[in-house]
């Protein structure tokens, strides 16, 4: 993973290397009860993106910062999967991750890891292919 680390706070997280060198990650508390640091419960949705694009879309390097799209393609859309590590301030034996299908059903648990005392690990990855997840606090 390239040492792109964001601490926001509660959260951490650790970006892995993606196709341009750029994703969108974001982390919504569903019922509004933060993200496990106080220790209550939550419940929370995380999207990772990172290029979009149709089958036979054809996008052509034209410097080391602009890209030119050559051929749109055609659908469906394929969307990139993001390799990351997310730490979490909440406890490991009450978190619990799951990789999530395009309607919100969950596919996968994803394993969480427990790390520096009450700390909880997740690595989330183009292998559960999903852009989406359900992290559990109880």
């Amino acid at each position: 993973m390239l040492d792109r680390t964001v601490d926001l706070g509660s959260i951490k997280l650790k970006i892995g290397d993606t196709r341009l060198g750029w994703a969108t990650v974001s982390f919504v508390s569903q019922n509004a009860t933060g993200f496990g640091e106080s220790g209550n419960p939550a419940n929370i949705l995380l999207a990772a993106t990172g290029l979009m694009e149709n089958r036979g879309m054809a996008i052509e390097k034209t410097s080391q910062t602009k890209i030119k799209l050559t051929d749109w393609g055609d659908g469906p859309i394929h969307v990139e999967g993001i390799p990351a590590k997310i730490t979490l301030l909440s406890n490991p034996q009450k978190t619990k991750c799951y990789s999530l299908d395009n309607v919100g059903n969950r596919k996968k648990e994803v394993p969480v890891v427990k790390v520096n005392g009450n700390t909880s690990e997740i690595i989330i990855d183009p292998k559960y292919k999903t852009i989406w997840y359900e992290i559990e606090i109880k």
